[in-house]
């Protein structure tokens, strides 16, 4: 997508881009940090 105007608000796709690449971290850590607890509570249970 390439913007009509020169001066036209990209910072809106910035904004967009950095909130998505945020929540797509979070989304890693907390599942990296998940897993194990998971793992762990399965092994205990057993």
């Amino acid at each position: 997508m390439t913007p009509s105007h020169p001066r036209s608000p990209g910072g809106t796709m910035r904004t967009i881009r950095t909130s998505v690449a945020a929540a797509i971290g979070a989304l890693l850590i907390t599942g990296l940090v998940a897993v194990p607890d998971a793992a762990r509570n399965q092994v205990q249970r057993r």
